[in-house]
């Protein structure tokens, strides 16, 4: 059962890194897109502010970026958990609980010299990372639909400057 224990960990484990690297794709992405409105942004202050319609737009659009792009940032930003029995795989319980390696090393040796402890703390991390893991991935969900949203939003934008709509 450990060494299937120890895969499950893994995946968890993977699937925190997974949603880190979403989260910092979509960042890269908006930067480039701010960026972009930046560098031209005489052009894109005139064009904004020539109808109501496209300030309209144009507020929905910086709205729904900004969203995205904090919920980004929640996402890649450290979130631990901290369980109530002390975990020997855990860096927070390993540096709050031993004073020194040799500490940390003899209780290792004790614990993991025992299946069904070795089983347990895996089981604790398991649990613990799936709980990051489900967090990271909640936000990085709803960071992508805020994404969409922006994307829309500037589509919708260009097509009335496009289509040459005064309102």
């Amino acid at each position: 059962m450990t060494k299937e224990l120890w895969n499950i960990l893994t995946k968890t484990t993977d699937s925190v890194r997974y949603s880190d690297s979403k989260a910092v794709s979509l960042l890269t992405v908006h930067g480039v897109i701010i960026t972009v409105i930046y560098t031209n942004a005489t052009i894109v202050y005139t064009y904004v502010t020539s109808c109501w319609m496209t300030m309209f737009l144009g507020f929905l659009t910086a709205i729904s970026i900004l969203a995205s792009v904090i919920i980004s940032f929640m996402v890649v930003s450290p979130y631990l958990v901290k369980n109530t029995t002390p975990s020997l795989m855990y860096f927070g319980d390993i540096q709050a609980n031993f004073k020194n390696h040799q500490d940390y090393y003899q209780t290792l040796k004790a614990t993991f010299n025992d299946n069904d402890k070795i089983d347990e703390q895996l089981a604790q991390q398991i649990h613990i990372t799936s709980i990051i893991a489900w967090r990271k991935f909640t936000f990085v969900g709803r960071s992508i639909q805020f994404f969409y949203v922006s994307l829309f939003l500037l589509l919708v934008n260009l097509v009335v400057c496009l289509s040459g709509v005064s309102l």
